[in-house]
């Protein structure tokens, strides 16, 4: 019996370690398991943080930043021109994805350059993003009427073409950013130039050339006699006259400007201006331009060129994005020659984003600026809309090369870019000034000379003192 026992328990206690070795060896099994599947996970989960964890686009930050003011209202102006017909598109985007509610407010140039000011001299709030230029830049930014956006968008400006970046510039602060870059080139009618037998890809390399091509382009169609359909016509007018009075004075080798000991010195009384103002007065008085050409406006001029009534057209780069396909395919564009081949000239007339202060939603502002002016959105603009780039690299990138077959020649105008708004005050009245002159000259009341003289006098009569804070960018960039 008591054998029997001592069997019995010998057995129970073989049967529990056999139990417990099974039960470890499960746990063991099952803890592998458990550490294997963890590991994977983790090594699923490290994925997955290196992909989301990779640097953010600049769009991407915006995006992040606007959410923060998710709910909020603001309020945009931009010119027609500026917005071109893509804004809305990005700006619905922007809204979808921040939360953030746009009032998208687009106006003709004509509106738009009478309301910002008035709305930025008020001091009130009307706006949270604004269509601003040059001009208003130097006088806001100095009187801190604009957002700095030299912090916030640092990664953008670095990258910006440096001459777009001179007029934003005030002291270290960034006061806007370039969303339509702009500058005046000339375009051709290839089927007009094949009409007067001259070749379509060959197009005048020189001021005399250019000449030599409006005498040959101009046509009698009645044959009465009397030039009735003329090659050349641009926006002669006082409001944009002197864009073109600047261009042609940078062709025959004058500058505009130059500072002297920290002053700036307006340059009107040389002989390359003289010869500038002659040249326009020759074209007029000898019959090789319409008479209207002192009264017509740029959307008179673009409507010519529209209906293949005219030749030549000097105009805007971005006026390529409104042509239609079939005009746009019989375009050709040149940079305005001058006194040789390869000196030319153009005007730039840019566009820019900026935030006035009194702004009460300044960082979802920001967050939209940041936005539509990413290299993403200005990329779209420049392959979908012909904006010509903001951005350096853009002028390499093969898909916006293919876009804009011109770019090349848009290259070279602003490397030759006549800086429209010198850093003195009252500069609009000047150019009015002047451009009343070399009207009075084209006109025969007087001499190119006298003109020159009268501009001269008046740039020196101490109405139009240098704007100091500012004068450093525009040396440097002079240089």
């Amino acid at each position: 019996m008591k054998k029997l026992v001592i069997l019995l328990v010998i057995a129970i206690v073989i049967t529990s370690m056999i139990a417990t070795f099974s039960l470890t060896g499960c746990k063991e099994t099952e803890k592998e398991l458990v550490e294997e599947k963890t590991d994977g996970a983790l090594e699923e989960k490290e994925e997955e943080v290196e992909k989301d964890g990779r640097e953010l686009t600049e769009a991407e930050k915006a995006i992040e930043d606007g959410k923060k003011y998710a709910g909020t209202t603001i309020k945009v102006i931009l010119s027609t021109d500026a917005a071109l017909s893509g804004t809305k598109t990005a700006t619905e985007e922007f809204e979808k994805l921040t939360g953030i509610t746009v009032e998208l407010n687009e106006v003709g140039w004509d509106v738009l350059a009478n309301q910002v000011p008035t709305v930025l001299a008020s001091g009130i709030y009307e706006f949270d993003v604004m269509d601003i230029w040059e001009e208003l830049i130097n006088t806001y930014g100095l009187s801190g009427g604009l957002v700095d956006l030299s912090g916030y968008m640092e990664n953008e400006i670095k990258d910006v073409v440096p001459a777009l970046m001179v007029s934003p510039k005030v002291g270290d602060s960034i006061y806007a950013f370039p969303y339509l870059p702009s500058w005046q080139i000339m375009f051709y009618n290839k089927e007009l130039f094949k009409e007067a037998g001259l070749d379509p890809e060959v197009y005048p390399k020189s001021i005399d050339e250019f000449k030599e091509f409006i005498v040959k382009l101009n046509r009698d169609t009645d044959n009465d006699g009397v030039i009735d359909q003329y090659a050349y016509v641009a926006d002669w007018t006082t409001e944009s006259g002197i864009h073109v009075f600047y261009q042609f004075q940078k062709a025959f080798g004058g500058e505009k400007f130059e500072v002297v000991n920290n002053e700036v010195k307006m340059l009107f009384d040389d002989a390359e201006t003289i010869k500038a103002i002659n040249f326009m007065a020759e074209l007029y008085n000898d019959g090789l331009v319409d008479p209207g050409i002192l009264t017509e406006s740029q959307w008179d001029v673009t409507t010519l060129f529209n209906n293949g009534v005219i030749a030549f057209m000097q105009m805007w780069d971005m006026y390529a994005g409104f042509l239609d396909e079939e005009t746009l395919a019989n375009t050709g564009f040149f940079p305005f020659p001058g006194i040789a081949e390869g000196v030319s000239a153009s005007a730039g007339g840019h566009e820019f984003l900026g935030i006035p202060d009194t702004s009460p939603n300044q960082e979802a502002a920001m967050a939209y600026v940041k936005y539509i002016c990413s290299k993403e959105n200005l990329k779209k603009r420049s392959i979908e809309e012909y904006a010509s780039p903001a951005y350096v690299d853009h002028y390499s990138d093969p898909e916006i090369k293919e876009a804009i077959p011109w770019l090349d020649v848009i290259n070279i105008a602003r490397q030759n870019e006549i800086i429209l708004y010198p850093p003195i005050i009252n500069a609009v009245e000047l150019y009015n000034y002047a451009i009343v002159e070399v009207h009075k000259v084209i006109m025969g009341d007087i001499t190119a000379e006298e003109a020159a003289k009268n501009i001269q006098d008046e740039a020196d009569s101490g109405h139009y003192s240098t704007i100091e804070e500012v004068i450093d960018k525009y040396d440097a960039y002079r240089k």
